[in-house]
């Protein structure tokens, strides 16, 4: 992620719509776990999971990120269990964890199978993997771009990889499903006019716009979490696998 963006990020991340929705969903995933359970936080960046998760009564936390300036922003929350390493060397010993959360993580990594691998390690057995990673390569746009994206993902060849790596997929789940129309229609649109407006992360909006993406959000977080309800698509792919 270019510097820019990630103090930015740091500064807005507990109000930001992108950021409150997914930390919305994965608390919704969470919401049945013992409070008591070892989680990892991957791509921890400022600690607002984290904060949002110790609110919730979780009490062993942890968190890694490739950026000193986030594992200092997130110290700086009160959580000193967070470390500088990369996804796909955490340096943790063997069946660490209870839950791994590795959020907008995987498509940053060049080789996604090996840090796959080591997140399979440092499960406990039984232990399950909350992933998000973006859908769909045809949504490629400037923000992949801007955040250094290795790539977008398809639902089933993604579960494939997992089930390779040694997980058994639980869950697997289209997320963001109403804003995937207009970035589809936008993408489109930029690539037929060859648009030389300068790349940026979408994410970043304020105000009213900030509240209703939100609420939009939390919205669709009930509907597939609490009501059942399943997206034909998304602009999002969540998976939740567990370690056989």
């Amino acid at each position: 992620m270019e510097q820019q963006y990630e103090i930015t990020l740091h500064e807005v991340e507990l109000s930001n719509w992108w950021s409150r929705g997914r930390q919305d969903a994965i608390l919704k995933i969470l919401s049945s776990y013992p409070r008591h359970i070892k989680i990892l936080d991957i791509g921890c960046s400022s600690g607002a999971l984290l904060h949002e998760l110790s609110l919730r009564g979780f009490t062993s936390l942890a968190g890694i990120d490739i950026s000193a300036r986030a594992v200092e922003a997130a110290k700086r929350r009160g959580f000193q269990d967070v470390k500088e390493v990369k996804a796909e060397a955490t340096g943790f010993p063997d069946n660490s964890f209870d839950v791994v959360i590795a959020s907008d993580i995987l498509e940053h990594v060049k080789d996604d199978e090996s840090a796959l691998r080591e997140w399979l390690r440092i499960l406990k057995p039984g232990g399950d993997l909350i992933l998000f990673v973006p859908a769909f390569p045809f949504l490629w746009s400037g923000h992949d771009v801007v955040l250094h994206h290795q790539r977008r993902y398809l639902r089933k060849p993604l579960a494939a990889i997992l089930t390779k790596s040694g997980f058994e997929v639980k869950k697997n789940f289209y997320w963001d499903f109403l804003l995937f129309f207009p970035k589809a229609i936008g993408g489109i649109l930029n690539r037929l006019f060859k648009s030389k407006k300068k790349p940026e992360v979408q994410h970043l909006v304020s105000g009213p716009i900030n509240w209703f993406l939100t609420r939009l959000l939390l919205l669709e977080n009930y509907l597939l979490f609490k009501i059942g309800i399943r997206y034909p698509v998304g602009v999002s792919i969540g998976i939740i696998a567990k370690k056989k």
